[in-house]
Order: C-alpha cells, then sequence, then structure tokens
C-alpha cells in the first residue's frame, strides 16, 4: 500500500520530533519517555510505527558524530553534508538536518 503525502509529511514531523527528543534524552538518557511524548502528540500512529520511527531518529543522532567529523577531516560544504546526512538518514526536515550537522559539528571539536 502506497503512503499518502500527508502521511509521509506526518512521518517527517515525528522523525523530527523524535530526533529532538531522543537528543534531549541523550545517548543514555530515558527514551521510554520520549516515546512517550511523540505517541501523545501523534495518537493515531500505532505504538510500533512510532517505535521505528524513533529508532530511526536514534540511528540519526548517533550518526552525527561521524559527520560532524567528516565536515572538519574532508572540509565539506554544509551543503554536501546535508546532502550526504539526507542519502544516509532519509526522511527527516532540511531544519533537522541542520540541527543535526550542528550537533556533529559540536561533538567533533
Amino acid at each position: 500500500m502506497s503512503r499518502t503525502k500527508d502521511q509521509k509529511l506526518e512521518e517527517i514531523q515525528i522523525c523530527d520530533l523524535s530526533f529532538r527528543l531522543a537528543k534531549q534524552a541523550g545517548l543514555g538518557g530515558n527514551h521510554a519517555e520520549a516515546k512517550t511524548k511523540v505517541q501523545k502528540m501523534f495518537p493515531k500512529m500505532p505504538a510500533g510505527q512510532i517505535a521505528s520511527l524513533y529508532a530511526k531518529a536514534m540511528t540519526f543522532l548517533e550518526a552525527c558524530n561521524t559527520f560532524g567529523e567528516t565536515y572538519f577531516s574532508k572540509n565539506l560544504s554544509d551543503a554536501e553534508i546535508i546532502e550526504a546526512l539526507q542519502e544516509a538518514h532519509p526522511g527527516f526536515s532540511e531544519k533537522t538536518y541542520r540541527d543535526a550537522l550542528s550537533f556533529g559539528r559540536f561533538l567533533a571539536k
């Protein structure tokens, strides 16, 4: 079954929110609480789908350091790194890719 444009947009919103909450919770933080917040904000989305999208956001968050190091070591432009982020971790908004790059540069310093 093909997803509608609205469903894809909602998934992007969930991924973006999940990324922000996962970043706030930290890599060793309370992610169950963060997932509960996401579920409350998107009550019609099945819990399994929320868990899957949150896991996707966690994988993206964990990759930020690597992309930050790449930014510094290869002297790439923001646009080049964001393009690489989009290819490696599709499904987030442009703002979240920029936030991830900024966070990655912070981690890599």
